[in-house]
């Protein structure tokens, strides 16, 4: 990766409000690891990068640093979902469908949630400038069966505009540890790898505490 700064010694975000170079301290190697793969998910071949380490050990810090450069390097949209204590795929999945539609502007986001879902929403709540949503028992389903369909169709919100989607799925291990989601996993990365019908680009960085 050829970077245009030098992660040792100056923040990358300017101007604007800097990037203390303390966040990102000591993971250069990482964070260069991480970012080696990000042309390629541009390119339409789906990414995946795990990163295990102990609790207290940055990996959320890093974690914001590469969702802030991949968006001010790359273009590309960049979601952060904390995990902690879920254990259920569908809950992760309306998670992270949750956090696209909150990267769109408020009223458009409020407008595709209710065009795309429509009564299978159970209830629509706006935390500041947050939509929050919970979906009935079918839809979650659905989110969890068809989710790289999910994916993709909202994509086409953004690819006009941005380049790819950077997923960041923080503290994985609810989950992690449950041959269900090894299988789901391994299914949807097996469909966005071998399937014709999409050349999504979309990245997977996921954490886990060892």
């Amino acid at each position: 990766m050829d970077f245009e700064f030098d992660l040792d010694r100056e923040s990358p975000f300017q101007p604007g409000i800097p990037v203390s170079p303390d966040r990102f301290k000591g993971h250069q190697d990482t964070i260069k690891k991480i970012l080696r793969y990000v042309n390629t998910a541009i390119g339409g071949q789906t990414q995946h990068f795990f990163l295990t380490g102990k609790r207290r050990m940055g990996k959320t810090s890093v974690a914001d640093f590469v969702k802030e450069y991949a968006d001010y390097k790359f273009d590309m949209i960049g979601i952060y979902v904390s995990n902690k204590g879920n254990n259920s795929i569908e809950t992760l999945a309306n998670w992270i469908i949750e956090a696209l539609i909150n990267e769109m502007p408020e009223e458009s986001g409020l407008s595709k949630l209710k065009n795309w879902f429509g009564n299978h929403i159970e209830s629509i709540e706006i935390k500041g400038n947050k939509i929050k949503f919970k979906a009935d028992d079918e839809l979650s389903r659905s989110f969890k069966n068809y989710f790289a369909d999910y994916i993709n169709e909202m994509f086409d919100e953004f690819k006009d505009k941005k380049s790819g989607i950077l997923i960041i799925i923080d503290d994985i291990n609810g989950l992690s540890d449950s041959r269900e989601f090894a299988d789901w996993y391994k299914k949807l990365a097996d469909t966005l790898a071998v399937s014709n019908n999409y050349s999504l680009p979309v990245y997977f960085f996921t954490g886990r505490i060892s």
